[in-house]
């Protein structure tokens, strides 16, 4: 997406919440002018998505998502939809990959 807006500066800051043991092995393209920061942050989902979005004040956000898991995201919505709902940038939620 990068390369075909013909971004020259874009910083890319992958998140994961939870353990670090339960952390994907990351393959990240490098370009001239791309940064990459990893990030490892504990607790609740949404509420560290949202922590972190605040903080860095992205020009978009891009989340994986695996959709509704059990009844009570059918209650209150998925992770992917409560921070769609609260983030102050765009979402773009793109489906996991399944097994």
């Amino acid at each position: 997406m990068a390369t075909g807006l013909g971004c020259a500066e874009i910083e890319f800051r992958p998140l994961h919440i939870g353990a670090e043991r339960g952390m994907p092995a990351l393959s990240l393209p490098h370009q001239p002018g791309w940064k990459w920061e990893e990030r490892l942050a504990p607790g609740n989902a949404v509420e560290r998505i949202l922590d972190q979005e605040s903080e860095w004040r992205p020009d978009l956000l891009v989340m994986a998502t695996d959709g509704r898991r059990d009844f009570f995201d059918a209650l209150r919505g998925s992770t992917t939809e409560r921070v769609l709902h609260s983030a102050h940038c765009p979402v773009l939620a793109v489906p996991a990959k399944s097994d």
